[in-house]
C-alpha cells in the first residue's frame, strides 16, 4: 500500500478578485477541484498555502456521510491555524482514519465562508 502522502492545496484569489477558491497544488488542477486524499493506517497529511493579501483559515463544515461509530471528526472546527498573506499553514492536517472510500470533507475559509474546498477519501 502506498503513502502516506503529503498534499498541498493553495489558496488564490478569484478571477475578479474578490474572493479566494481552493485549488490542489497538483498539475492541471484548477480552483475548486477536489483533493482527493487517503485515510490508511498511513495516513495522509495536508496543509495550506495562503497565495491571497488577507488572512485564511480553512474551516471544516461537513462530512458526508456521517463518520462511522468510533470515527470522530470534528465539524465546525479549524483544519488549521490561520494562514498569514503568502505563507504556508504552520500545522499539518491529518486525515482521519476510519472514514469510508468516497467520503467528502466540505471547509470552507472562516474569513471568505463562501470559498468552498473539499477533499475526497479514495482508495490511491
Amino acid at each position: 500500500m502506498a503513502g502516506p502522502y503529503d498534499w498541498s492545496v493553495k489558496i488564490v484569489p478569484t478571477a475578479d478578485g474578490k474572493s479566494v477558491a481552493f485549488q490542489p497544488n497538483l498539475p492541471k488542477a484548477k480552483p475548486g477541484d477536489t483533493l482527493y486524499v487517503q485515510n490508511t493506517a498511513s495516513t495522509d497529511t495536508v496543509v495550506w498555502r495562503n497565495d491571497t493579501a488577507s488572512v485564511q483559515q480553512p474551516w471544516l463544515i461537513s462530512v458526508v456521510p456521517t463518520p462511522p461509530a468510533g470515527v470522530t471528526v470534528p465539524v465546525n472546527a479549524p483544519l488549521c491555524d490561520p494562514i498569514p498573506p503568502n505563507a504556508p499553514s504552520s500545522v499539518q492536517y491529518v486525515v482521519p482514519q476510519g472514514l469510508p472510500v468516497g467520503t467528502v470533507l466540505t471547509y470552507c475559509s472562516k474569513n471568505n465562508p463562501a470559498a468552498i474546498g473539499t477533499m475526497t477519501i479514495a482508495a490511491i
